[in-house]
Parts: structure tokens; sequence; C-alpha cells
């Protein structure tokens, strides 16, 4: 497995995130491994793009793609909580052909913890007696009052089994978007492609702005955002400014863009599910609309 993106739900009135730890089936956490959580939303998001681009860091054996760190509510019950897939965005391998994945929703046992043993008080005529019994930690809330031990679960792990290659079907409806290509990528003057070449982050912008069917004529020219870095006479302004709008893409907290930066693997994978998500987006309203 080479690539990977899923989003977890949980219960943010129980669970609180403290941190998302990558497993041992990383082998380049800082370049293949990322994660956001949307407390509003009760939203974890879990990126896994393998960083070589050549599969030698794939992952071919079972093992753990990282671990929930969470603290669980003092106000929390006893109980079960849990935290279940909503949505699982693509498993592919280097060669983007996708992997058959089953996954098993994780949970948090919520268990109340054991009263404190009692401590003789101060100034009494008795002699407390020793006991062989180990007396239960009370736990770091206020006066004493037990905490609520949460027992983690791995987050869960896709299986690495490829799926069976299906035949392709000879009746194919000519209607929709079926059939229908949109040109998202061409040459260099001279009759080059330069296939070796990396991609920049406005190249990307301009890909992923063609694929949402935008150009340069479609696209809001009169848009109002800004980067210190871009001028408006840039060849790819218009579509940075839509993938900026789209929120597909963004800059940097410095107020720049940095155009012609190296997009790194796990950018385009980001990039990549952003548009997945405002396509399905647009679908939703569009079928709304007709409704």
């Amino acid at each position: 497995m080479a690539n990977i993106d899923f989003e977890l739900q949980y219960d943010a009135e129980l669970l609180e995130i403290i941190d998302i730890k990558p497993g041992d089936l990383v082998k380049s956490p800082s370049e293949s491994f990322d994660y956001n959580v949307l407390d509003s939303e009760e939203i974890i998001v879990i990126l896994y793009a393998e960083a070589t681009g050549r599969g030698t860091e794939s992952i071919k054996t079972d093992g753990v793609l990282c671990t929930i760190v969470l603290e669980v509510s003092k106000d929390a019950k006893p109980g079960t909580s849990r935290i279940k897939l909503v949505n699982l965005g693509g498993v592919a391998d280097n060669t983007l052909r996708e992997i058959y994945t089953e996954v098993i929703d994780g949970k948090v046992e919520i268990m109340e913890a054991s009263a404190p043993a009692a401590t003789p008080t101060p100034g009494s005529s008795e002699t407390a007696k020793p006991t062989n019994a180990p007396t239960q930690d009370p736990g770091t809330g206020s006066s004493g009052t037990p905490q609520s031990t949460p027992k983690v679960t791995d987050s869960p792990k896709p299986s690495t089994t490829p799926n069976t290659t299906e035949q392709p079907v000879e009746d194919i409806p000519q209607s929709g978007a079926v059939g229908k290509h949109t040109p998202f990528l061409r040459g260099y003057p001279g009759g080059l492609f330069k296939p070796e070449n990396n991609i920049t982050r406005a190249e990307a912008a301009v890909i992923f702005a063609k694929l949402s069917g935008a150009d340069e004529n479609s696209a809001k020219n009169n848009s109002s955002i800004s980067f210190k870095d871009l001028k408006d006479t840039h060849w790819a302004a218009w579509a940075i400014k839509y993938v900026t709008e789209e929120k597909l893409f963004g800059g940097y907290p410095d107020g720049t863009f940095m155009p012609d930066k190296i997009i790194t693997r796990l950018n385009l994978q980001q990039l990549h599910t952003n548009s997945l998500k405002s396509s399905e987006r647009s679908e939703k309203c569009r079928m709304l609309k007709s409704n």
C-alpha cells in the first residue's frame, strides 16, 4: 500500500484528541504522514502517501499505521464511545491500482476507577493496620476524584490484499459525465513534454482548476484573493485564485503562495482529496436543485 486517506468520527463531548502518532508501518513520518483534527465537526482526517515515489517504502506487512492519543472527559460516564470510519478516500499501491480494503470500527471503553483506600485521620488513637492488597491510584481530579481510564484502540488497519481485476463492461452509457474528458496538461514550447520535470505549485493549481471545469474565462477574475508574491499578470494567477477560493489549495501563513516551489507528493495527495470532496459537494447541490 502506497496511498490511503480516510476520515474518522468521534464524540467530542466525551473525547479530546491530544495527538496522532505514526505507527511502525510509516518509514518517513515527516514526509509521508499527516493528519488534521476538526473539533467542530468531530472528524479526524488521516493521510498517508509513500514518500519515495518508487514504492520502496510501501506498506507490505501487518502493523500499526497510527495511534490516536486521547483524553476522556471527567464528566464521561462508564460505557463505550465509538470511533467509526465515515469516509475512505482511496487505497492504492504505487501504480495507483486500487487495493481491496476491509475496515473495522474502533471504540473507546470508558471504565469507572475504584475508590481510593481510606487513610487514617491524624491524631487518631487507632493504628492503621498494613494491608497486602495494592491500593488504586486516585487519579488527578479535584478533591481526589478518580479519573475515568480510557482504553485506546488503534486506528483501522487496511488490508493489503489486492482487489481482483474486473472485466470491462461493453455497454457504456454515453450520457452525463461518462465519456467526457477535460484536457488539463500540455507540453512546453518546441514540442517538448519533459516527463522527468517536477510539478510546481502553480502548475498543480492550473491542473486542478481545469479538472474542476474552470478556465481563464470562467474563473472569477475579480477575486479578492491576493498573495505577496503573486502578480495579476502571472500566467497561473487565475488558477491559483480559483483553487484558493474553492478551498482546494492555499498559501502560507506569511501571506505568500510560492508558485514556483515544487509540490510534494503529500501536498498533491491532499489537493486531490480536496478536489474529490469539492466534486461530491457540487454533485449533491446539483441533485438537490434538480429535485
